[in-house]
């Protein structure tokens, strides 16, 4: 039980630093361009920099969960499973939005859970 423990907190570990210091980066760029008098799109750069560092995950751990089921290691593979199914719920929203697929059923629940995980994000007014 105890391996097990430690490769879902690798997962979770592996996953989380990347995007708590982007989440950290992003509210700093967002200060910094309030402060200027002619705003650039930092928006852009941000979202540009949250698909790296969600495609760079998914593909590990895309590779780890194939991985893991070939050798039969079912809690390892559950934990890789569900940090990639969390990473590309904004891949997903994005995606959404893009295509104006809005309306669509499994574009709508996406969207959903990805404005509930950004809620968890905001600063309190």
């Amino acid at each position: 039980m105890g391996a097990s423990r430690a490769a879902v907190a690798t997962r979770a570990l592996a996953a989380g630093i990347p995007s708590l210091l982007l989440h950290a980066y992003a509210r700093y760029a967002f200060d910094q361009a309030r402060e200027q008098a002619h705003r650039g799109d930092t928006g852009l750069g941000i979202a540009v920099l949250a698909g790296s560092v969600c495609l760079g995950p998914i593909l590990c751990f895309g590779v780890d969960v194939v991985v893991q089921a070939l050798a039969k290691r079912v809690v390892p593979a559950v934990a890789s499973l569900a940090v990639l199914a969390l990473l590309c719920v904004p891949l997903g929203g994005f995606a959404c939005n893009g295509f104006g697929s809005g309306e669509n059923m499994a574009c709508a629940l996406t969207g959903r859970a990805f404005e509930g995980f950004l809620r968890l994000f905001r600063a309190p007014a």
